[in-house]
């Protein structure tokens, strides 16, 4: 009989479960429960909604309830929801059709370099105002000092039309770009006797 390889032996990483426990009248809006990708929220009703009709709902599963899993024993049923989607998310639920409390929970997003998982501590990010950068064509002379600074993310500000305050933010035609980025060309105007007079005094 053949042995199996290492390779089959080695077992699947099991998700992570986070169990919350709920209870009537517990609005936990102040705490924020972090998760991972790929893990679990499992909810179980706590002792104050023991034989009381639960439905729970979050804002990443939608309208829908969650659904229960079947048994007589209310300690042991419970219900959950993969985390799929990084995001901050909200779980509420009612008891007999009446509002009973609610919660948060945070899915961390992962961000991945050449097939590698990149720590959230491990982003270096500089801004860069895009009116400030001119001309489409000088764009990688200017964003090169941040790449050889050490930065690995840049982050800038819209590309759209700007409106009457300049400001970065203030957006005036989303289907347009903004006026900087354009290139700008100053036509030679040849100098006449009033010009050629002002030269010569200021030389």
């Amino acid at each position: 009989m053949a042995l199996p390889n290492a390779t089959e032996m080695v077992t699947a990483k099991q998700p992570q479960i986070r169990i919350i426990v709920l209870e009537k009248g517990e609005h936990l809006d102040t705490v924020v429960r972090r998760l991972e990708k790929g893990e679990f929220v499992r909810f179980h009703r706590g002792s104050s909604l023991l034989g009381v009709d639960v439905e729970v709902r979050t804002t990443l599963t939608g309208d829908e309830p969650l659904k229960w899993t079947t048994g007589t024993d209310h300690l042991a049923i419970y219900c959950q929801v993969e985390c799929t989607r990084a995001g901050s998310f909200k779980y509420f639920f009612t008891a007999d059709g009446k509002t009973c409390g609610s919660g948060y929970f945070l899915v961390m997003p992962a961000l991945m370099v050449n097939g590698q998982r990149l720590p959230l501590d491990g982003v270096a990010c500089q801004t860069h105002l895009t009116k400030l950068l001119g001309s489409f064509s000088n764009w990688e002379d200017r964003l090169r000092v941040s790449k050889e600074s050490g930065y690995n993310m840049i982050h800038l500000t819209p590309i759209h039309e700007l409106g009457v305050s300049n400001s970065s933010y203030s957006l005036s035609d989303h289907h347009a770009l903004i006026q900087t980025i354009h290139e700008v060309t100053i036509p030679v105007i040849a100098p006449n006797r009033k010009s050629k007079a002002l030269i010569t005094s200021l030389s």
